[in-house]
């Protein structure tokens, strides 16, 4: 990485700085202090009235210019204190407080994390055993290390000798800060996965706890055994407990997977070989895999030397502890990847710190660990398309822009999987959509009726019989949401003139439709087909509208490929459209401009494609989102398109806009002159902001309004036992129901052997099992046994056509 000034760090703070604070207790006159951003994180702030650029700031940097001077294959040992100081505590093999004792005895100070009063962490000095105890324990959450470093060099001056503790980070801006080599200074670091906002973790405690309660906290507590499933503890003064697990708890999942970590965690330049202290530890995770005579289930600590100080200070405690071999590094790694390498952002972190500010921690702690949100939006991302992928994530961010939680559905019907796998929009999902758990089938689905209130299908073709047909669930029309639930068309399109579908699919169509609390479509001719059908549906624009420009181009920052300007030709390769239309070649000629033709590339991302149209002097396009795009990035355009039922959507927004004369048929000849008028963007800019606003307007009070109360269809009896006999036969696969009533009975008959087979699964390993284990199999154990009471009722009920 190259920096530079000190300001690209301060100036790019939420992808550089570690927030070490060597910049601000260096600066000889006060002009940066730490300041918390809008993550919960304490960033350098510098006072340019006093600021006189004096550049010792940059000289002190880690990230200005880190270096590495211990050495690139450190010797690994495995280590375990005494039960008595592993049982205390310490969270793995108890290393720190046997390396702090030495230090304290000889007159030393020791400075580690903390809590504070308030259970914020911050770095202190100790100089006593009694203090040491503060020390112990993992704090997960990034540590304020307020003017540790220029106690720490005071001491250091005075000739007392110094144990520093801290992540890698810390370390190399404690050294940075110092400026030179001291022999009465031992550093260790901690394997550091990453470090957690602090803001997120006070804003947690606040919202669940009051905090003046709490006694103690412990985030790997040793009542439960080293090893297995981590688990936090918080005791408070009336010796109630709070328990947290790792793959249960809110906190503790997301810390797990990365979703709140500072941004310079994603690209740590100090998980890496060489070290930056003389010392590292951490736990020995995978002991068991190399070295299970290693493992009593009280804690086990790896332990790098990174150079002759280290040596110098382990030689002094070796003796003290229970268990001190040498091992090969190679067999730590795996257990521990943060040796060598960072933390991998996650892909929800942005989205959960836009909601932590918006909403609260519970909320946005919830979003990315159980797929809790406002709503769940379902239509055809998951296409080799361009359009349905973008129109998804603006109905996506939309929602976000007025207020509500939003994430899309993971479901693709099981016909489309082998049609639409390894495709750019998997991989444009993955960056950018917020999806669900993957769903498979209609039970996954009725799954979610637990975690949202609202449901949106659309917006694109999404009630094009020829699209949806063979889902047999019926998903497209929200045939698995309950109806205490919320059920919105957003834009949806028929893509035809009129719905087209066999007879009982018609009327199996729109008695699904009528059960919507609110149905709004693309097109104009969407309104007329509901109206025949006595639905009451409304024309809002297409989605891509709801974004501004500047969001798009944000997105389009992304792209890959370098694109240069000229009249580009994006075809989607109809049968019929011109392979060399005329007008291309026109307007080529008058602009000058070299023609770059693009058809169809399945291997080509999203981000690429929208650059390519940003980047171009002229588009010409027979694409509906080719043209919605031109029309975003003020591109002059000319749209090819002779299909009576593409023309009319494309006529529609080209009329709203007054620009009709640029859409022409594909074999088109003659003067084209008048293509080459400039176009008013300002009035086409409000007129869409005047629709974007009707729409985002439509769709928020839809979002607000009492959910309807709806007829409920075939409640009788006698249909659920047909249902359940469909179930029951062999044909039992394509069984889909219509009884909103009776969602859950039935995915509990259709799943019965499963649930049957997972109650006594986890019977069995609740039995044979101990400790932390098997307190998590009894829990296993009792969610599927209600299930099984359920299910006992129902045969009870259906006993002559269950069994």
């Amino acid at each position: 990485m190259k920096l530079d000034n000190i300001s690209d760090i301060v100036t790019n703070s939420s992808i550089f700085c570690t927030g070490c604070s060597a910049c601000v207790y260096t600066c000889p006159v006060s002009a940066i202090h730490m300041s918390e951003n809008e993550e919960g994180f304490l960033y350098p702030k510098v006072d340019e009235n006093i600021c006189t650029h004096c550049g010792l700031c940059r000289s002190v940097c880690p990230v200005y210019s880190p270096e590495y001077s211990n050495k690139k294959n450190p010797d690994c040992f495995v280590a375990m204190a005494n039960d008595e100081l592993r049982e205390g505590k310490s969270t793995s093999g108890a290393v720190f407080p046997i390396l702090a004792q030495e230090v304290l005895r000889r007159g030393g100070a020791v400075c580690g994390a903390a809590f504070r009063p308030d259970w914020t962490v911050a770095h202190i000095i100790i100089e006593d055993k009694e203090g040491l105890e503060r020390l112990k324990n993992s704090k997960y959450v990034q540590s304020d290390m307020s003017d540790c470093f220029p106690k720490i060099k005071n001491l250091l001056e005075a000739g007392r000798l110094v144990l520093f503790s801290g992540t890698g980070c810390q370390v190399a801006g404690l050294k940075g800060f110092l400026r030179k080599e001291y022999q009465n200074l031992w550093c260790i670091e901690v394997i550091c996965h990453g470090v957690p906002s602090p803001g997120v973790w006070k804003k947690y405690l606040n919202e669940k706890f009051d905090v003046s309660h709490i006694r103690s906290i412990e985030f790997r507590s040793k009542k439960y055994l080293w090893g297995n499933e981590s688990v936090a503890l918080i005791e408070f003064c009336n010796n109630n407990l709070y328990k947290e697990t790792y793959t249960q708890g809110l906190y503790y999942y997301n810390f797990g997977n990365n979703v709140f970590l500072r941004k310079s965690c994603g690209c740590c330049q100090f998980n890496r070989l060489p070290r930056q202290a003389d010392i590292t530890i951490g736990d020995f995770w995978g002991i068991d895999k190399k070295y299970p005579q290693f493992n009593d289930g009280k804690g086990t600590s790896v332990i790098l030397v990174n150079n002759i100080k280290g040596y110098e200070l382990l030689n002094k405690v070796k003796y003290n502890f229970k268990v001190f071999n040498k091992v090969l590094l190679n067999d730590a790694i795996p257990g521990n990847p943060n040796i060598i390498s960072s933390s991998k952002e996650n892909s929800y972190r942005d989205i959960f710190f836009k909601i932590f500010k918006k909403r609260s921690v519970q909320e946005a702690l919830s979003f990315t660990a159980k797929d809790l949100s406002d709503c769940k939006i379902i239509n055809f991302w998951f296409t080799k398309n361009y359009g349905a992928a973008l129109t998804c994530y603006a109905l996506q961010e939309a929602l976000f822009n007025i207020g509500y939680t939003a994430k899309v559905i993971n479901y693709m019907p099981s016909h489309w999987r082998k049609m639409y796998s390894n495709t750019f929009s998997e991989s444009f999902a993955k960056k950018y959509l917020y999806l669900t758990k993957p769903l498979k089938n209609y039970a996954d689905l009725i799954d979610l009726n637990h975690v949202t209130t609202n449901f949106l299908v659309g917006s694109d073709q999404v009630f094009r019989y020829d699209f949806y047909k063979g889902d047999g669930d019926h998903a497209y029309q929200l045939g698995f949401v309950q109806p205490n639930k919320r059920k919105i068309a957003c834009s949806a399109s028929f893509g035809t003139l009129d719905y087209i579908a066999p007879p009982e699919e018609i009327e199996r169509f729109f008695s699904n439709l009528n059960q919507f609390d609110a149905v709004s479509v693309r097109e104009t001719p969407g309104v007329s087909i509901c109206k025949k059908r006595g639905i009451s549906a409304e024309q809002i624009i297409e989605p891509v509208f709801y974004l501004s420009q500047d969001e798009w181009n944000k997105l389009a920052d992304n792209h890959n490929e370098e694109h240069n300007k000229g009249v580009i030709y994006f075809s989607l390769g109809y049968k019929n459209a011109s392979k060399n239309p005329k007008v291309i070649d026109f307007i080529s000629k008058k602009t000058g401009e070299p023609i770059n033709i693009q058809t169809f590339n399945y291997q080509r991302s999203v981000e690429d494609w929208l650059d390519s149209i940003r980047s171009a002097s002229f588009v010409v396009t027979d694409s509906f989102h080719g043209m919605c795009f031109a029309i975003i990035f003020h591109k002059p355009f000319v749209v090819l398109c002779s299909y009576s039922e593409m023309r009319s959507r494309m006529d529609e927004i080209l009329s709203l806009l007054g620009l009709q004369n640029r859409i022409i048929d594909p074999e088109a000849d003659g003067n084209f002159e008048e293509l080459l008028i400039d176009i008013d963007w300002n009035n086409v800019d409000s007129v869409l902001e005047k629709e974007k606003n009707r729409a985002l307007s439509w769709l928020k009070e839809k979002l607000q309004a009492p959910i309807k109360k709806k007829e409920l269809l075939n409640v009788r009896l006698d249909y659920l036992e047909e249902k359940v006999k469909q179930m029951t036969s062999n044909n039992s696969s394509n069984f889909s129901s219509e009884n909103y009533q009776c969602y859950e009975d039935i995915a509990l008959i259709y799943n019965r052997f499963r649930i049957i087979r997972k109650y006594y699964w986890y019977k069995l390993l609740s039995k044979i099992t101990s400790g932390q284990r098997r307190k998590h199999y009894k829990t296993k154990r009792y969610l599927w046994h209600d299930k099984i009471r359920r299910l006992r009722e129902l045969k009870k009920r259906f006993h002559k056509i269950i069994r």
